[in-house]
């Protein structure tokens, strides 16, 4: 299967950065296809799919929902299928990365200078793969997992603060960061981590009633299973991917009642990446190309 690269098909620094995501999701869409694995487009790229037709236009990244067995099996064949210019990221132990998102399918000829996240610095540009798991709708299980999702998430802040990141959040993880004997400042989340995977995930495939972002995973919302599948196709920059079954209610959990309103031009702007070398000549020139990051959706 080939993926043309039309990163040099448009001047605007934005622009190709999507067009390098859009190939990246063409490939990953294909692969799913060819195995039989469910995925849809999530958060803002599901916005951009049914209040645009596509990219928003002042979006930067991509996001991509599959259950967690469907997850794991792309883990197993992506690897092998993707072409040489793109490769799966599952974060290398120690290396942080597994802890916020754990999969990543990023480009071989891109690097990211300057961005909200630190732990891609340096790194191509890429869009995220998030597992989901299955979530109780109600009783005291749901309480437990929920209670759990909220746990990870603020030792992540900890562990893995951002430049946005609290006074407490900060002050926390420089404790962390104070060497002591035969302790990583990584362990805290890395045994709690272990925890919520053997508690909760190997046996939730069964617990009915919601799907959620998984308990490896720094986001929190939680779904009716309902919302989410069977799926269905919708278009995305003139092609079809998979969508949620009931777009509008998850877009409602997201962004309110009003997803369909455009927000003010102040508050439009690219968020996740300040800075991006773009090997324009796939590997005999790079070009730097940059604009402002701020603002949201």
């Amino acid at each position: 299967m080939q993926f043309p690269d039309e990163r040099n098909a448009d001047a605007s620094p934005l622009r190709r950065v999507q067009l390098i995501e859009l190939r990246l999701l063409k490939m990953v869409d294909w692969i799913c296809r060819t195995h039989g694995l469910r995925y849809w487009l999530d958060g803002g790229t599901l916005l951009g799919a049914i209040r645009h037709g596509g990219f928003i236009p002042w979006d930067d990244d991509v996001d991509i929902g599959m259950p967690r067995r469907d997850y794991l099996r792309f883990l197993e064949v992506a690897p092998v299928l993707l072409p040489d210019d793109a490769f799966v990221e599952t974060g290398a132990a120690g290396s942080g990365r597994h802890y916020n998102i754990p999969c990543r399918v990023r480009d071989r000829h891109s690097r990211i200078m300057d961005t909200q996240s630190e732990d891609n610095a340096g790194q191509g540009i890429f869009i995220d793969i998030i597992p989901f798991d299955h979530f109780h709708e109600g009783g005291l299980m749901a309480l437990t997992e929920r209670m759990a999702k909220l746990a990870y998430r603020e030792l992540l802040k900890i562990h893995q603060p951002t430049r946005s990141a609290g006074r407490i959040h900060r002050f926390s993880s420089r404790l962390l960061s104070t060497p002591i004997p035969g302790v990583t400042p990584e362990l805290p989340i890395r045994l709690f981590s272990r925890f919520c995977k053997a508690a909760f995930v190997g046996r939730t495939h069964n617990s009915g009633g919601c799907l959620g972002y998984g308990f490896d995973v720094r986001w929190t919302r939680i779904f009716r299973e309902m919302d989410i599948l069977p799926l269905r196709m919708a278009s995305f920059e003139g092609v079809e991917f998979m969508v949620p079954a009931n777009a509008h209610a998850v877009l409602e959990l997201f962004y309110g009642s009003d997803y369909m309103q455009p927000p003010p031009p102040s508050e439009r702007g690219a968020r996740h990446f300040g800075t991006v070398v773009i090997d324009t000549r796939l590997g005999e020139r790079p070009e730097m190309v940059g604009w402002e990051a701020a603002g949201q959706l």
